[in-house]
């Protein structure tokens, strides 16, 4: 099924079933804005409704949005059961974090200009953001507060405060302190299994 494209000049394109510019690594409809930023849709939504920036300006840049969005729709989006959607947060909460880390320690050859160091800065300070709102109970205000100071210069990712709430450093922690029974069982990875012969958990 082809996949349509709507921009505000109500001009319409299709693309062929083999190529999908309509939707994220994760599968997700995304919104590209005019300054470059891509974001997931339900993301987008869930900014513009909490009424916390302004809807006409990029979140992360500032740069004026104009009317040039595009907004990516696809008449086919995928259900995906409890189970599948509670590993994807997990995993997209630690990966956020590690990915966060991979920018923080990349070599730098020269130092960063003002301009430069300013829109890094507002990027990371945007995406730790929505990994706070996204999953707030693990990655708390205080713990924002400390990583968007200018002075912190530890691993986002392996923090004593993040590792401690991590649900899959819990689950395995629990495994390797347990005798067997929980492997036994089948429940030896996060999100499958069943718990005492009930249905798998929640977190």
């Amino acid at each position: 099924c082809p996949e349509v494209v709507t921009t505000t000049e109500e001009t319409t394109t299709t693309t062929p079933p083999n190529q999908n510019p309509t939707h994220g690594s994760d599968g997700q409809p995304i919104k590209l804005l005019r300054c470059g930023h891509v974001f997931d849709e339900t993301c987008w939504a869930e900014w513009v409704s909490s009424g916390s920036g302004q809807v006409d300006k990029c979140p992360i840049c500032k740069h004026d949005i104009g009317h040039t969005v595009v907004t990516r729709t696809t008449t086919n989006t995928a259900d995906h059961n409890d189970t599948q959607q509670l590993e994807n947060a997990t995993e997209g909460e630690e990966q956020g974090l590690l990915e966060q880390d991979r920018l923080d320690q990349q070599p730098e050859q020269a130092p960063p200009e003002p301009r430069a160091l300013r829109q890094y800065t507002l990027e990371r300070q945007f995406r730790l953001a929505r990994l706070g709102q996204r999953y707030p109970r693990y990655v708390g205000a205080q713990q924002l507060a400390q990583w968007t100071q200018s002075t912190y210069q530890g691993q986002l990712a392996r923090d004593p405060t993040f590792v401690r709430h991590n649900p899959t450093t819990r689950v395995a922690s629990r495994s390797q302190g347990g005798s067997g029974s929980t492997r036994s069982r089948g429940g030896g990875g996060f999100g499958g299994g069943s718990s005492g012969g009930g249905r798998s958990g929640r977190w």
